[in-house]
């Protein structure tokens, strides 16, 4: 049956073929405007999906119009006229208006594409649009008009989409690609990608060179942005190799960064290359790239700059040697490899440029001078991170009261411990199951049995390997909270009943985290031995054990503080207490404990020249974590170069840093040793 429809086909005369497909592209077309004619007398305001798209997106740009389209009013595809005249009729065949555009090195411009052509259809409508690698969950598309009309009745006219990433390989990504990558992971992004339509609302590039990184601006219109819900998200579909091909084009067409240009010496070097070479568009030079046996001078360029150590984000000539020789691997002769190796803070400009992008995506407004002047030094004299910055700004008061209540009240109860402590831990969640919302309880030795106990008692265990980083350990058992309050506790840190069943009501009190967003109580100190309470006392300068869920606040090693400069705490001291239970037994190998971590005190570290010989000398006894230290000790007859360094570690002048305890736990262990 096949092969006879195929003789068929071959025996139409050419002249009949050219008819046939004039009269199936003139019935699309009547079929099109059939669809915008019926659209034109809906009351509503219209609702189009726009992307913009090129040949090998078309598979992607395919699955995005399948999923929304049926859900807008029109569908509007901007594509650079690399597509097909099958592609482009099949895309017609769907409902789409398809525009054709010459691409001129210029995303912002490219996006403008689609947008003239929604103005058109309806110049006070509603636009939501994505890249191809970014498809709407199914919700949100079944939502859309809900979602619209409700944002119209409140005044919103800027709406933010939570992104999900979906990596493909995420395995072939190195450590700065995951650096890169992380921030908009770990604290929650939201995108700009549903907007009203006003005539003069556009796209304008950002920073020096302003043709890749963009911004939507509409005049006279001020932006009233609003988050929607997490389960409105969007699926942000990646491959390695795509990273390094548009990193490969910002690179390329903008300088990096937020569109450094010339302010990046490295690209003013890349562009004197291929314009000595007459490359001077991306398709050029993208079709350069892939045809592989590039001229000297680039491949040599490429090769030079593969390991460069800016910051991540203004970095891509990384990317650009990754994906060359990915596509050639064998012209790699020299098994050249990109290093990775921790980047600078960044230049002021770098900084800056930073610093105006988190205002603008997150905030969703160009920065005050004031306050950007104010981060931008922090960062640079190390205050704060520059991945703390994200967090900072979606834990603000301007952040919640633009978006809306996201700190919600829910609580969950965290701690930290281990199998040997369980039955602390136990009493501990026990004690707050009935006032937490979650519980999550981290270790990294519980047991089968041991698991079964707490899950029974409805926590959720979290087995995570230690590595000696208390900061990391505390920051990382919280982050299985989805909830706006955490209250968070090491084993040996009890809430007592009183506490627990006051939670909640401190949290409605808190008026969303605007008085106060953490809560410091009395501690009973309890000493024992061997089970037995020896001593116990109460005083009011206990820990701020609750607090808003803020990813990442701790900072310290091995004492642990909130960080001071990450968020503005508002402190509030209540009179209910919690349990800090301390075995006399356990108390002196601790304190030896925050000597080889911190090196005693406040974590006095590299203040402390014998604190830094003593760690020298552990690493090249392959002392490595504290656990190896313990054994060591334990098993006695210890290198007589140690011995020296505990006994200098003793005299010194210091009082209250625990600097004597390593040697007076050796002497404990083994008296027979007349170490003195």
């Amino acid at each position: 049956m096949l092969n006879s429809q195929k003789m068929v086909a071959e025996e139409i005369p050419s002249e009949e073929r050219q008819k046939i497909q004039a009269d199936l592209m003139k019935m699309l077309e009547e079929i099109r405007e059939q669809h915008k004619a019926r659209f034109k007398t809906v009351p509503h305001k219209a609702i189009i999906y726009c992307q913009a798209t090129y040949s090998e997106d078309y598979a992607d740009t395919q699955k995005c119009v399948e999923r929304v389209s049926p859900h807008t009013d029109y569908t509007v595809i901007a594509e650079d006229g690399t597509l097909t005249d099958e592609q482009k009729t099949c895309l017609r065949h769907k409902g789409c208006i398809v525009r054709t555009f010459q691409f001129k090195d210029n995303l912002p411009m490219m996006r403008n594409e689609y947008l003239e052509e929604a103005k058109k259809i309806d110049p006070h409508g509603w636009v939501l649009v994505s890249d191809p690698d970014e498809l709407m969950c199914e919700e949100l598309c079944n939502e859309l008009r809900n979602i619209v009309k409700e944002a119209e009745a409140q005044g919103y006219n800027t709406l933010g989409i939570h992104a999900r990433d979906i990596w493909i390989d995420a395995d072939k990504l190195d450590e700065g690609e995951k650096e890169k990558e992380a921030p908009y992971k770990e604290s929650g992004f939201w995108k700009y990608l549903l907007f009203k339509l006003t005539p003069n609302f556009r796209y304008e590039g950002v920073g020096h060179a302003k043709n890749v990184h963009e911004k939507w601006y509409s005049p006279n219109i001020p932006v009233m942005p609003m988050h929607l819900d997490k389960r409105f998200y969007y699926e942000h579909r990646k491959t390695v190799q795509k990273i390094w091909r548009n990193a490969t084009r910002n690179l390329f067409i903008g300088g990096s960064g937020d569109n450094l240009g010339s302010l990046n010496p490295t690209w003013v070097k890349l562009r004197e290359i291929t314009d000595a070479l007459s490359i001077r568009s991306w398709p050029h030079f993208e079709e350069c790239l892939k045809k592989g046996k590039i001229d000297k001078k680039l491949k040599d360029f490429i090769i030079q700059h593969r390991s460069d150590s800016q910051y991540p984000w203004e970095a891509e000539v990384r990317e650009l040697f990754k994906w060359y020789f990915w596509m050639h691997p064998e012209e790699n002769t020299g098994n050249w490899k990109s290093e990775y190796t921790p980047p600078p803070i960044g230049t002021p400009s770098e900084v800056e440029n930073y610093v105006t992008k988190c205002y603008f995506e997150i905030l969703g407004r160009h920065p005050d001078e004031q306050g950007k002047n104010f981060y931008v030094n922090a960062i640079l004299n190390g205050e704060i991170r520059r991945d703390d910055l994200p967090h900072i700004f979606l834990s603000s008061d301007e952040y919640r009261q633009k978006f809306g209540p996201k700190r919600n009240s829910k609580l969950a109860f965290c701690v930290m411990g281990y199998g040997e402590v369980l039955d602390m831990i136990m009493e501990a969640v026990n004690t707050v199951k009935p006032y937490a919302d979650e519980m999550h309880v981290q270790g990294d030795n519980f047991t089968k049995q041991d698991i079964k106990k707490l899950e029974d008692l409805g926590a959720t265990v979290h087995i995570e390997q230690w590595k000696d980083r208390f900061s990391d350990y505390k920051n990382k058992c919280y982050s299985h909270a989805g909830t706006g309050w955490i209250l968070i506790c090491d084993h040996d840190e009890i809430p007592t009943e009183e506490l627990a069943k006051n939670l909640k009501t401190i949290i409605q009190a808190s008026q969303n985290a605007t008085k106060y967003n953490m809560v410091s109580f009395d501690v009973i100190d309890i000493r024992t031995l061997k089970g037995k309470i020896m001593s116990q006392t109460r005083n009011a300068n206990g820990k701020a054990l609750l607090h808003i869920n803020v990813p990442n606040a701790y900072y310290g090693n091995p004492h642990v503080w909130l960080k001071p400069n990450y968020y503005p705490w508002k402190l509030l001291k209540v009179p209910h207490a919690y349990k800090h239970v301390k075995d006399i037994e356990t108390e002196l190998p601790r304190s030896v404990r925050n000597v080889f971590l911190g090196g005693g005190g406040d974590n006095t570290r590299e203040q402390n020249t014998l604190w830094v010989e003593l760690r020298q000398l552990t690493k090249e006894l392959k002392l490595e974590t504290w656990r190896d230290f313990q054994a060591y000790l334990v098993k006695g007859q210890i290198d007589p170069r140690l011995l020296d360094v505990l006994k200098r570690l003793a005299a010194l002048p210091w009082k209250d840093t625990e600097l004597q305890d390593p040697l007076r736990y050796y002497q404990l262990l083994h008296p027979e040793e007349k170490v003195i």
